[in-house]
C-alpha cells in the first residue's frame, strides 16, 4: 500500500505521524514522507514567519522530513523523502497524484469547529480535492497499548472502500477494530411551525424501522466477515439516531485512535453547506480516515 504522509513539523502533523507508527503494517507499506517550501504568509496548522528566506524553509522542510523519515525507518517502516515547493495543499495533492498514493495522511489544527474552517487550511484542501483515501488526524490518544480503531459502515460504496482501505493499512497483531452501523432514526411526520401545536405523538413506522435496524446488522456482519478474514480481532453493535452523533459518541466514550468511514462523493461546495457525516466525523473526531477512491 503507498501512503504519503505530509508533515510541516507541527503538533497534529506529529501526532499524525505516530498514529501511523501505532498502527501501520510495516510490512505492507511503503511510505513517503513529504514537506513542503512556501512563500505563504500564514498556514493555519502551522504559521511560518514571513522574514525566513525560502533556503530557510528549505532547510527547515528537509530537516523535518530527514527526522520523520530516521524515525519510520527505525521503527521498521520503508520510509523515502519527498520535497516541493509551493503551496502546501495543491502541492500534497499533487504529489497523491504523482506517486500513485492509496492513502494520504495529514495533521490538522484544533477540533474547535471554527479552527476547522479555516479557507486556505492545508488539512481542509486535501481532505475536499484528493483523489485518494485521506487521514486526518488533529491529536493522538493518550495511552500506550494497541491500536483501537471504530469502522462505520452503511452499505455504501464508501464504507466498503473504508473497510477494504483499514485491512490494508493496519497491523491486525497490533490492532483492534470495532465496527459501528447506524439504524438511522426517521424524521418527525412534519417540522411543527409557529402557532401549531404538534403533534403529541410521533407516528412510528415499525416495517420500516426493522427494515432500517435489519440492514444495519447486514452491514456490520460483512464488515466483520471481511475484517476477521483479514486476521484482526474485531467486534461490531448496532445502534440507532443521528449517525455522525453517533459515531462520535462512541469514538469518545471508547477512547479510539481512529474513526473510518466512507466519502459519498459529495463536492467542496456542496459539503461546506450541507454537512456530510464524513466532513463532521473529520472536524471533531481525533483522527479520521475518509475512504475515497478516484474513478
Amino acid at each position: 500500500m503507498n501512503v504519503l504522509f505530509a508533515t510541516d513539523g507541527s503538533k497534529p502533523a506529529h501526532d499524525a505521524g505516530l498514529l501511523l507508527e501505532k498502527i501501520g503494517n510495516r510490512s505492507a507499506l511503503d511510505l513517503k514522507v513529504l514537506g513542503v517550501s512556501t512563500f505563504e504568509i500564514l498556514v493555519p496548522e502551522n504559521p511560518t514567519f514571513v522574514a525566513d528566506s525560502l533556503d530557510q524553509r528549505r532547510a527547515h522542510a528537509r530537516e523535518i522530513v530527514d527526522s520523520e523519515v530516521a524515525r519510520f525507518d527505525a521503527a521498521g517502516f520503508r520510509a523515502e523523502a519527498l520535497l516541493a515547493e509551493g503551496s502546501p495543499g495543491a502541492q500534497i495533492v499533487t504529489m497523491i497524484e504523482k506517486e500513485g498514493a492509496d492513502l494520504a495522511v495529514v495533521g490538522a489544527g484544533s477540533r474547535n469547529w471554527l479552527n476547522n474552517l479555516l479557507l486556505g487550511s492545508a488539512s481542509t484542501f486535501v481532505l475536499h480535492n484528493s483523489p485518494a483515501s485521506v487521514l486526518v488526524t488533529h491529536e493522538a490518544t493518550p495511552g500506550e497499548g494497541p491500536g483501537r480503531i471504530l469502522v462505520a459502515v452503511d452499505g455504501s460504496e464508501g464504507s466498503r472502500l473504508g473497510v477494504e482501505t483499514i485491512a490494508r493499512l493496519a497491523d491486525p497483531e497490533r490492532t483492534s477494530i470495532h465496527v459501528i452501523s447506524v439504524a438511522e432514526a426517521l424524521p418527525p411526520p412534519f417540522l411543527p411551525l409557529p402557532g401549531i401545536a404538534p403533534s403529541p405523538l410521533p407516528q412510528r413506522h415499525p416495517e420500516i424501522e426493522k427494515a432500517l435496524s435489519q440492514g444495519a446488522e447486514g452491514y456490520a456482519a460483512a464488515a466483520v466477515s471481511v475484517l476477521d478474514e483479514a486476521g484482526f480481532t474485531v467486534d461490531s453493535e448496532i445502534v440507532s439516531g443521528s449517525p455522525t452523533r453517533q459515531i462520535l459518541g462512541v469514538a469518545e466514550s471508547g477512547h479510539f485512535d481512529l474513526v473510518v468511514v466512507g466519502s459519498r462523493g459529495l463536492g467542496p461546495i456542496r459539503r461546506a453547506f450541507l454537512g456530510s457525516v464524513s466532513d463532521q466525523v473529520s472536524r471533531f473526531a481525533r483522527a479520521t480516515l475518509v475512504a475515497r477512491r478516484e474513478k
